[in-house]
């Protein structure tokens, strides 16, 4: 294994000298002293201070405030089109990928392989990721392992949401938009001095309502997919003498909308059924459809169409999501460090229930429902000048309680087991993590700079869960979905884990002009074990999962050419994961648990491109390559080594083309296209033909009138141009005589008007 490395590493090597360098001899061509049309400077705090994002070896991909206005992006999930090697896995609850790094997984107890901070606070559940974006400056997605510079361990990356603060001079901004779907939103914000240069202060918020939906429900002659979210955030910076700084914010949202129903395609075999339960022929085609022949739902009824938006439920899948948090961030100039806490608590009550048969009969229904209260404290000290060394070190600690019930009713079901049976899997899972994390940059020479870091985590997980049935015409207690009245259990496990793990990072910078970057690194990640959160039909479905662990090796340059014109990013990556987490049908179906692979490898490419060839174009492109899959894994004793990793596309492609053109009295004209492209993909780790998704492009446009201040604009866009039907998810619960497929929006359009002052 060590030699397969190694001649890896040399070709890639080879191949990136030979690609990916020659443009460097050009770097140092003088400026036009006629028209400097060049790129402007992108700040990132990737390294836990400021920086040109050009300058730091480590692979990121930015989105600046601007950009994820005109993109339309209106939830973190969005991000995924515009960067290379990044996937969003939506099942009824979105967890991100990078390069292939990432969980296929609707358990809420599940922690992310790819880190996820809003304003440096790490969310550790990924229903905590679904509220959406308003007020922000930037986005930061950084690849691989991070641990020795983030709170948190992570073995896929970071993704970090930072919103605007508070301002010295008074400002404020009205952001109004109507689109498909009798959509209406809001979004507002004021900002500025509260006590002179001492105090300031911002409040942001936004509404989204809608009357309308997506989906169709012919069983009630209604829309659903709904809109009814709103969300606040203020902040408070304080100043009280000249080497402190206080900032203090709290937020705090809803969401009541409905979710656009599973597509669903019936499984069982209508020419035995009901009388005997199997799968039907069309089940085992690449062609099965919601409509296929001879197949029909858990109701009998065989599915009416093969239009995703076409539902014939009984009950709406509907949200009832609150949340609310604070942070405290204090920054003390002690003139030889700065010395940065951060403190921070997170509340979040989810209560989601769900119709997943599409019949007016309870065959299969699920209510959903968590409740999260975390606590955060970072301490960071860092080196007050990024001169010769710069060195970070830092002490993290979280503990977070996630309370869970989840009800399965199946009251009309075929299948015996299951028929008048509500099964309830409730659990306690408290967590607490501590972290000691330190990150040096020495620069040895002129142009070199020797990149050191080490990570010590102690964690402990705490697990108190049990299985529960009742007859399912027995009423459920109150909101947490409490069975009243249980007639036997079916599983139950009171168990701790816990781990420790030191990881650590090696990279070399050379920097031999302002204009070049070329960095490498040797780096380990780790993400913590735990306990299988989804429904457990027996004890061993409480299943232990182990910790996974990724060596990564990374190379890439980061080069500004063409007089400061065109940048080129590149990178070249291998991974060997140790003990990967996936989902997998577990022993007794329909149950899916959290298991354990013993090895993935995946090994990639990237290439980021933006340039600007006249004042007012834009052109950006972006290209990742990516080949990663399985070791051995055991599902209902078939090894499925050599499989695909789960939403790991082979390519993916994005590109973007702005044009801003000057009008008379004072307005400008703006137009964006941008688009992506994935390849097939498998969206479920045995990588069964009922979960392969084809490859798909998707295109978006808007076109604004704006003055030349941007103090107004008025837009109108369309997203998902040629109303493409792709999936982000499929659940194959063919047992229960259902494959549930998640589809993304159609077509939609709209208007949107902004103002600031």
């Amino acid at each position: 294994m060590v030699s397969r490395i190694y001649l890896f590493v040399k070709k890639m090597l080879a191949i990136y000298l030979l690609f990916f360098t020659f443009p460097s001899y050009a770097e140092d061509a003088p400026l036009s002293s006629q028209d400097k049309n060049t790129l402007e400077s992108i700040v990132v705090t990737a390294q836990k201070t400021e920086q040109d994002a050009q300058d730091v070896g480590i692979t990121m991909s930015t989105l600046s405030e601007q950009g994820i206005h005109e993109l339309g992006f209106i939830y973190p999930t969005d991000i995924s089109n515009q960067i290379p090697n990044v996937q969003v896995v939506k099942t009824v609850l979105p967890f991100f990928s990078i390069r292939g790094m990432g969980l296929n997984e609707f358990a809420p107890n599940s922690d992310s392989p790819v880190a996820v901070h809003l304003d440096e606070v790490y969310l550790s559940k990924a229903f905590q990721v679904t509220g959406a974006l308003f007020d922000m400056e930037r986005i930061e997605v950084l690849k691989g392992p991070q641990g020795t510079l983030f709170g948190r361990n992570t073995t896929g990356g970071s993704i970090n949401f930072t919103t605007k603060k508070p301002t010295f001079e008074p400002e404020g901004g009205l952001t109004l938009g109507y689109s498909r779907f009798d959509r209406k939103e809001a979004e507002a914000y004021i900002s500025g001095p509260i006590i002179n240069d001492y105090l300031l202060g911002r409040l942001s918020g936004f509404t989204r309502q809608s009357s309308e939906g997506p989906t169709y429900n012919a069983y009630t002659d209604e829309d659903l997919g709904k809109l009814d979210q709103f969300g606040l955030r203020g902040q408070l910076l304080w100043f009280p003498n000249d080497d402190n700084e206080i900032l203090f914010s709290i937020h705090g949202g809803e969401d009541n909308s409905e979710i656009i129903p599973y597509g669903i395609r019936g499984t069982y075999d209508a020419s035995v059924f009901p009388g005997t339960v199997s799968l039907c022929p069309a089940y085992f085609s690449p062609s099965f459809a919601a409509n296929s022949s001879g197949c029909v739902l858990p109701s009998g009824d065989a599915g009416a169409d093969n239009d995703p938006f076409t539902s014939n439920v009984n009950k709406t899948n509907q949200l009832n999501d609150e949340s609310f948090g604070s942070a405290l961030k204090v920054t003390t100039d002690l003139s030889w460090a700065t010395l940065t806490s951060i403190t921070a608590y997170e509340y979040y009550e989810r209560d989601f229930n769900e119709d997943d048969d599409d019949s007016p009969t309870s065959n299969f229904e699920v209510d959903w429902y968590n409740k999260l209260h975390q606590f955060t404290q970072e301490i960071r000290l860092s080196s007050a000048s990024p001169d010769k060394n710069s060195w970070l070190v830092g002490l993290f600690y979280e503990h977070d309680s996630l309370d869970v019930v989840n009800v399965l009713t199946t009251a009309e079901h075929p299948v015996p087991a299951f028929n008048g049976l509500a099964i309830a899997t409730s659990y306690a899972q408290s967590t607490d993590a501590i972290a000691l994390f330190g990150h040096n940059e020495y620069s040895f020479m002129e142009q070199w700079s020797l990149i050191s870091g080490l990570r010590y985590t102690w964690e402990r997980t705490q697990f108190d869960g049990q299985t529960l049935a009742q007859a399912a015409s027995s009423p459920t207690l109150g909101i947490e979905n409490n069975l009243s009245d249980p007639l036997f259990t079916l599983a139950a496990r009171k168990d701790v884990h816990e781990v420790q793990n030191v990881s650590f990072k090696l990279g070399l910078n050379f920097q031999p002009t302002s204009n070049q970057l070329y960095y490498g690194s040797i780096s380990t990640g780790f993400k913590s074990g735990g306990f299988n959160g989804g429904f457990a039909f027996s004890s061993v479905e409480f299943s232990e999962f182990e910790p996974e662990e990724i060596l990564a090796y990374e190379v890439g340059s980061k080069l500004t050419l063409l007089e400061k014109t065109l940048q080129l990013n590149t990178a070249l990556f291998y991974y060997q994961v140790t003990n990967p987490q996936i989902n997998a049908d577990g022993p007794t179906p329909p149950s899916l648990i959290t298991t354990n692979a013993d090895s993935s490898r995946h090994i990639g490419a990237e290439i980021d491109a933006w340039w600007k060839p006249m004042h007012g174009l834009d052109l950006k492109f972006g290209v990742g390559w990516l080949e990663a899959e399985y070791g051995a894994f055991f599902v209902l004793g078939e090894n499925q080594e050599g499989n695909k990793v789960v939403n790991s596309p082979e390519w993916t492609l994005n590109g973007l083309v702005r044009y801003e053109y000057p009008l008379t009295n004072g307005m400008k004209f703006i137009s964006i296209a941008d688009f992506s492209y994935r390849t097939d993909r498998h969206l479920e780790s045995t990588n069964i033909q009922t979960a392969h998704e084809p490859g798909y492009w998707l295109a978006n446009a808007r076109i604004a009138l704006a003055t030349h201040d941007n103090k107004v604009e008025v837009g109108l866009w369309v997203k998902n141009l040629t109303n493409k039907q792709y999936r982000h998810y499929v659940n194959d619960v063919s047992a229960l005589g259902a494959v549930g497929d998640i589809w993304d929006e159609p077509i939609t359009y709209g208007l949107d008007i902004s103002m600031k002052y």
